[in-house]
């Protein structure tokens, strides 16, 4: 806040000085300069023919009889909007977004991979919580045959996440794996700790992981986005995914119809498609989400029941 009343005052001391002509002889003029420099003030500049008010307010003065006294008061005018105009950027440039579309849930769901005769059902939870200026997601499914954890550490500047440690986990059937990645903005690079090397590529505001691109997703139809486009850092290199709005469609749920919004995965290749279902009326949750291979393997994601904010919701 002191930084911005030193850069105003400034920008009015300038404003003042520019104002103060030298050559200026008449009352009238005087009283425009003097007008001028209490701007923004509410003192009240009293003249035995008349009373200027200097509060942010243009000085009533009769300039018609005095055309030299009418191009001084417009010079006033210009001034006035310079300063307002200069403040506004100042403010919008400096002070921090404090708007935020996201809110803490818990999020309960069955995943079933299907592949051949025996289909496999796991119960997993996502979860967003709020770790001080920081955002954390998670999604972990535990079984006897297979584990499966996921977790995204992000910040949010305004509508943007910009992520800052993505770590995968899986073990059980799903074989041993564990790939960290670590969003260095300094370098504006992504480090691969379990390689020991950087990513082949230049990390910008638009790159999410592949965990936070999804909440990434909901703050896009929030804001009204139709293409969904983000560019997703998996190991070295980039991924690029790409949404479409399939249009609105109503889900039977436990505690009846749900309004949902449909969005498919774009793909180059016909092998395998993927669609999700996220909540309108509930900041986008995921309801449902399917993955469909050509040679017969799913894998299907139903939320069971959830809490966002203060609003439980029961799924399909």
């Amino acid at each position: 806040m002191i930084k911005y009343i030193l850069i105003f005052s400034q920008i009015i001391a300038v404003a003042s000085c520019a104002v103060a002509d030298p050559q200026i002889q008449t009352p009238q003029q005087n009283e425009v300069i003097a007008a001028k420099q209490q701007i923004n003030t509410h003192k009240t500049v009293k003249n035995t023919d008349q009373i200027v008010v200097a509060s942010n307010i243009q000085p009533v003065i009769d300039t018609k009889q005095d055309p030299e006294l009418h191009n001084q008061t417009e010079l006033t005018t210009d001034l006035n909007k310079k300063i307002t105009t200069n403040k506004k950027s100042v403010i919008s440039e400096n002070t921090p977004s404090q708007i935020s579309y996201l809110k803490p849930y818990v999020a309960e769901y069955e995943a079933t991979w299907k592949a051949g005769w025996f289909p496999i059902t796991i119960e997993a939870t996502r979860t967003l919580e709020k770790i001080g200026d920081n955002w954390k997601v998670s999604f972990e499914a535990y079984s006897s045959v297979a584990d499966l954890s996921e977790i995204s550490e992000f910040t949010l500047l305004e509508d943007q996440i910009l992520p800052i440690t993505y770590r995968y986990k899986t073990s059980g059937f799903l074989s041993k794996k564990l790939r960290k990645l670590e969003f260095n903005r300094d370098k504006n690079k992504v480090w691969l700790p379990y390689k020991e090397t950087w990513g082949n590529y230049e990390l910008t505001n638009s790159i999410k992981d592949h965990l936070s691109y999804q909440e990434q997703i909901r703050l896009d139809l929030i804001n009204g986005k139709t293409e969904l486009s983000y560019a997703v850092a998996y190991k070295g290199r980039l991924k690029q995914h790409e949404f479409s709005v399939v249009g609105e469609t109503s889900l039977k749920t436990t505690q009846g119809n749900m309004r949902a919004i449909e969005i498919k995965q774009n793909k180059n290749k016909d092998t395998e498609s993927t669609h999700i279902w996220l909540a309108k009326d509930y900041d986008y949750l995921i309801i449902k989400l399917q993955t469909t291979k050509s040679n017969g393997v799913s894998q299907t994601l139903k939320l069971k029941q959830a809490k966002i904010g203060n609003k439980k919701i029961s799924g399909l």
